[in-house]
């Protein structure tokens, strides 16, 4: 049985660290949209990558190379066009390719596709658990994790590394997971040199100075361990500080609901409240079951609930899987307000939230979050109308 598993909320660097920790055997597929790069697994090895031009490629290259005929060249497309898997076995064969350039091929193709993989915005990724047969001689056998750590420290692009290096003033922190994660990404002497350093005091130009190395050489060594998740600039949020502003975000959200309702039914809102979360679902129910929106500051309850989340789904949880709770909650209150105070103050409440949404400064840096958030929002001011 093949089982399908989409992670589009997920960090790629996360799910990578899953397949390999579990020891996973199918295809992982990356898409941009455009592009669809398969990487063929076997117990957390990398076994075979497609999707690129590289097979295509390589055959110019040995065109020019051995004065191939046009026959000669069209011949080959047509082999790499009704089996690519064959491609090999026939240029070897053919005495146009050795055996040991064959297998450098296959691991540099490996390399590319898992570059263009890191370099892919907002990847949509899925992974299909599943057999499948891959021949000797387009295996490339490597362990992802350390395949991945030879492409990545081979990444020399300058713009690349900038977008996860601010500048030379960034300070860094160390994450909460890097002791963890230390036994499962073998580092460089350079990179532990580095991270060693990282103290959420020292800048980047600092270490710069500390390490004695040139700019373009600190940056290849930071790139694995903010890849990976050791480490994360300090002016950056921290996984647990992200997960409280989604909760403090929805529970701003239910207070203008409440505002509303409280106006016109008074304290009889609790019990419509208890009501509201009795019709949740077991993960909403064991999140919210004892939510007040009177108990403030609301740091409390954000920790609270954050507690259980984790003990749920782990602290690694999807942060869209805690707003999904959130959200349940809204759409039952929502449908109880319509059915209490009538469209019109329904809808003028969540114009509010999707006003409120928009301009509150710290919710908006969450781009996949707000979209989430406000396309509930307006499906629900359609669905009250309706």
């Amino acid at each position: 049985m093949v089982e399908h598993t989409h992670i589009k909320e997920s960090s790629l660097s996360d799910f990578l660290l899953k397949l390999h920790r579990d020891q996973k055997t199918g295809v992982l597929s990356v898409m941009d949209g455009k592009t669809a790069i398969k990487i063929y697994l076997r117990e957390g090895k990398v076994m075979h990558a497609e999707g690129l031009e590289s097979d295509k490629r390589l055959l110019e290259e040995i065109s020019k190379k051995k004065g191939l005929d046009p026959k000669q060249f069209y011949e080959l497309i047509q082999i790499k066009e009704r089996n690519p898997h064959s491609l090999g076995q026939a240029l070897i064969e053919g005495g146009l390719l050795s055996r040991s350039l064959w297998d450098r091929f296959v691991a540099l193709k490996a390399k590319n596709h898992l570059a263009a993989v890191l370099q892919v915005k907002d990847p949509e990724l899925e992974f299909s658990e599943s057999e499948w047969l891959i021949s000797s001689i387009n295996a490339v056998n490597r362990d992802l994790i350390e395949l991945l750590l030879e492409t990545i420290r081979g990444i020399k692009n300058k713009a690349h590394l900038e977008k996860y290096i601010p500048g030379l003033n960034a300070c860094f922190v160390q994450t909460g997971k890097t002791s963890e994660l230390r036994d499962l990404v073998p580092l460089s002497t350079v990179e532990q040199t580095c991270l060693s350093m990282v103290d959420g005091e020292r800048t980047v130009g600092e270490i710069l100075n500390v390490a004695g190395l040139r700019q373009g050489a600190l940056y290849r060594a930071f790139y694995p361990l903010i890849f990976f998740g050791l480490i994360y600039p300090a002016d950056f949020k921290g996984p647990e500080t992200h997960y409280h502003e989604i909760i403090n975000l929805y529970l701003d959200l239910l207070s203008i609901l409440e505002s509303n309702l409280r106006k016109e039914i008074g304290r009889q809102f609790d019990l419509v409240f208890d009501q509201c979360k009795n019709e949740l679902s077991e993960q909403g129910k064991t999140l919210l079951h004892d939510l007040v929106l009177t108990e403030k500051p609301y740091e409390k309850i954000a920790k609270r609930i954050y507690g259980r989340f984790s003990e749920l789904l782990g602290p690694d949880g999807s942060p869209l899987a805690l707003a999904s709770s959130f959200n349940e909650l809204l759409h039952i209150l929502i449908l109880r307000m319509k059915k209490t105070l009538g469209i019109l103050v329904t809808g003028q409440a969540l114009s509010e939230m999707i006003t409120m949404v928009g301009y509150v400064k710290k919710y908006s840096e969450d781009v996949e979050l707000m979209k989430f958030v406000r396309g509930n929002l307006e499906d629900y001011l359609k669905e009250i109308k309706s």
